[in-house]
């Protein structure tokens, strides 16, 4: 397993390859961890955030 400097430049790059701000990044996280909400009122949360879909498809092309 990486450093955690490693790790923080991972998520960096992905925000900046997804054109995201930080605070939505965290939005977005947020939005995915919460067991709550139903899969169709996630995406349409998500979508709603700016760049909030490019952000998950860039972390689900690395997770792929």
């Amino acid at each position: 397993m990486g450093q955690p400097s490693s790790q923080l430049a991972e998520v960096e790059n992905f925000i900046a390859q997804s054109k995201i701000t930080t605070a939505n990044a965290v939005k977005v996280l947020q939005i995915i961890d919460n067991a709550t909400i139903a899969n169709n009122i996630k995406a349409s949360k998500i979508e709603a955030i700016e760049n909030g879909i490019n952000f998950l498809t860039t972390l689900a092309s690395k997770v792929v």
